[in-house]
């Protein structure tokens, strides 16, 4: 995908968390998801299958679904992704574990589900939204600085791309839709 093709009919928002915190922003693109169907049956198996990082529920590890990075929708959806940030900086590029993996995953939340607050450490993150039903739970960020300290609430549909610092503690409220909420995330690093 090229810069061009990227730019037009694209709408990219960017915005900060809080006027106290300027340097605590974000990027938001609207992408084409054109396997986004197959993206969201593969998620839904892998949900329904156990395929979870991993079973310690005290962990937020519990909620992220383990994905084959070369499967076709997934690594079509990372290809469209990285487009995007890339965009911000092009030395972007997907963090990866100690076995050389990329650290990606899934997650589905069905009616009542919701994500803990937790953060990345030492990089940046992405939640791209197959499926993000009316009601079904938005991503909030908690931003304190020094003393004082803010809730900033962002609301996604389906095919939105959030970018941002993963360092910022961030959670999801409750799922109330019928519809599960299917979501795409990664982290992202600074490259050579």
């Amino acid at each position: 995908m090229t810069q061009k093709e990227i730019q037009e009919g694209i709408t990219e928002t960017t915005g900060a968390f809080h006027p106290f915190v300027p340097n605590y922003g974000y990027h938001s693109w609207k992408l084409k998801g054109e396997t986004d169907k197959s993206l969201a049956e593969y998620l839904l198996l892998r949900h329904n299958q156990g395929r979870f990082i991993s079973n310690d529920y005290s962990s937020p590890l519990s909620e992220d679904l383990r994905l084959d990075a070369e499967h076709p929708d997934v690594s079509s959806a990372i290809e469209e992704i990285m487009a995007h940030i890339r965009t911000v900086n092009p030395k972007l590029k997907l963090m990866t574990n100690q076995f050389g993996q990329p650290e990606i995953w899934g997650q589905v939340n069905m009616k009542g589900g919701s994500t803990a607050m937790h953060k990345h450490e030492d990089c940046f993150a992405f939640v791209y939204y197959v499926n993000a039903p009316v009601d079904g739970g938005m991503l909030k960020f908690y931003v304190n600085y020094d003393t004082m300290s803010h809730v900033c609430t962002t609301e996604l549909t389906s095919k939105s791309l959030l970018f941002f610092p993963g360092w910022v503690p961030h959670f999801t409220m409750r799922n109330q839709s019928d519809s599960p909420r299917i979501v795409l995330s990664g982290n992202v690093v600074f490259g050579d």
